[in-house]
């Protein structure tokens, strides 16, 4: 078999072996995409002062709801697990293949993750 099987099966063995931590990451970005405010809802905010006051309200109300999902998400797992696990994981990534070192943008990427996960845990509101 060639090369590219057996690191292929190295990879999904490091990926599977840190699913918790990915899972959360790849729910918080799904989360925040949905977060951006979309041109066409602000376009759709009617003419009269009664329709901009009620469509304002209803988008506010929609950012509000949007960071109290986030929240509960980011809040869903302690932030000294957070760093135990992206530790884990980027132990795991360097033993894999040692390009993934300080220098890779994935690497600095994980090693942010914690800061921003502990400021959002701790903070009344997401960012």
């Amino acid at each position: 078999m060639n090369n590219f099987y057996f690191y292929s099966k190295r990879l999904i063995k490091v990926l599977e072996k840190n699913e918790e931590i990915l899972n959360l990451i790849i729910s918080i970005e799904e989360q925040r995409s949905d977060y951006i405010l979309k041109p066409q809802e602000i376009i759709n905010i009617g003419i009269t002062s009664n329709e901009r006051i009620a469509g304002i309200g209803k988008l506010q109300q929609n950012i509000e709801s949007k960071n109290r999902e986030i929240l509960s998400l980011v809040r869903s797992v302690r932030p000294n697990k957070v760093y135990d696990q992206i530790n884990t994981l980027l132990y795991d990534l360097n033993l894999f293949d040692n390009s993934y070192n300080n220098e890779n943008e994935l690497v600095k990427n994980l090693k942010a993750f914690p800061d921003h996960h502990t400021d959002a845990y701790s903070e009344k509101e997401s960012e």
